[in-house]
């Protein structure tokens, strides 16, 4: 099973990023044997789908990483060699990372393959919709996605 999480607050313009990729590519058509989720943030209860994954993929808008406004970066996530979980990690920030850590260390299996997508965002202003770079970029999103699950016909993965 693979699994697709977009999240971030639609009501913060290029915030919602996450989920509207999750929208487009439900869209589009998800690959077979794939589950997408949108919300509007990462909260622990996701370790246990996360653990049932082969591949999980999270996708949100980032700032401060110096790309300009509708770049898309693409980072692999690993459990570390020897992974720990602080019991207090899930209090303040729940992060991509401390998701696959937490699926390993609470039900013994992380995916084999994690990723997290970002594209820069331009506007965190009040207010919905994306802004015209952020939208640009949704189509690289949701193409990358699908390369990255291994369906994408047009570059024959």
């Amino acid at each position: 099973m693979n699994l697709v999480i977009g999240y971030g607050n639609t009501l913060r313009r290029d915030d919602g990023v996450g989920p509207a990729a999750a929208r487009a590519l439900e869209h589009r058509g998800a690959p077979p044997d794939t589950e997408i989720i949108a919300l509007f943030q990462l909260t622990p209860e996701l370790a246990e789908p996360i653990s049932r994954a082969d591949t999980v993929i999270f996708v949100d808008a980032s700032v401060h990483d110096g790309g300009a406004p509708g770049d898309v970066r693409e980072t692999r996530l690993s459990v570390p060699d020897d992974p720990h979980l602080d019991p207090g990690a899930f209090t303040h920030n729940v992060t991509p990372l401390l998701l696959v850590v937490a699926a390993h260390g609470l039900y013994g299996r992380a995916p084999d393959a994690a990723w997290l997508i970002t594209v820069s965002a331009g506007s965190f202003d009040l207010g919905e919709g994306l802004s015209a770079p952020v939208q640009a970029a949704l189509s690289r999103v949701v193409s990358r996605i699908e390369a990255l699950l291994g369906s994408d016909s047009r570059t024959g993965s």
